[in-house]
């Protein structure tokens, strides 16, 4: 159980460092958007309107940049996160002989308990209670693999070095 916290600890790891540096470009886009807009408002004291308007026009871009970033962000994470799970579920595949069908039912599972981990480790929990969250997310996803395979799959599940 440890090697799948690790395992779920270090991709989602790579997945949190690019997020990071996305939210840097990002301040750094809003910065240079605030210049540029400040350059074209006219000196203070002249006429409110166009200072309001100015205010108003820098918020709903930087909004809508963010929101666009988000869900850019949020792409990339899912297709890693599916990747990562769509690789897994043919090694597994291959490792415990399952049939077409059940290795579907897999990788949709390791996709959806992955995602639930990312949000874990990507929240602001203090340390310890994302530890306990991480492991009842991977104790119920060893319940659900339980449920899926064979008792002499599940043990090589369980013995599996990934």
């Amino acid at each position: 159980m440890m090697r799948n916290i690790l395992l779920v600890l270090c991709l989602l790891y790579a997945v949190h460092s690019n997020s990071q540096d996305t939210s840097k470009k990002l301040a750094q886009n809003t910065s240079d958007q605030k210049q540029k807009i400040s350059k074209n408002i006219p000196a203070s004291g002249s006429n409110m309107d166009v200072d309001m308007e100015a205010d108003y026009m820098e918020a709903s871009t930087s909004e809508k940049e963010d929101r666009k970033e988000k869900k850019k962000e949020a792409s990339k994470q899912d297709k890693l996160l599916r990747s990562m799970a769509r690789e897994r579920a043919v090694f597994l595949q291959k490792e415990l002989d399952l049939d077409h069908y059940t290795s579907l039912v897999v990788q949709k599972k390791i996709y959806q308990y992955s995602k639930k981990a990312n949000e874990v480790i990507q929240s602001e929990l203090p340390y310890p209670q994302k530890t306990t969250e991480l492991n009842s997310i991977i104790y119920a996803q060893n319940d659900e693999m339980k449920e899926l395979l064979t008792v002499d799959q599940f043990y090589k599940y369980k013995n599996l070095k990934f």
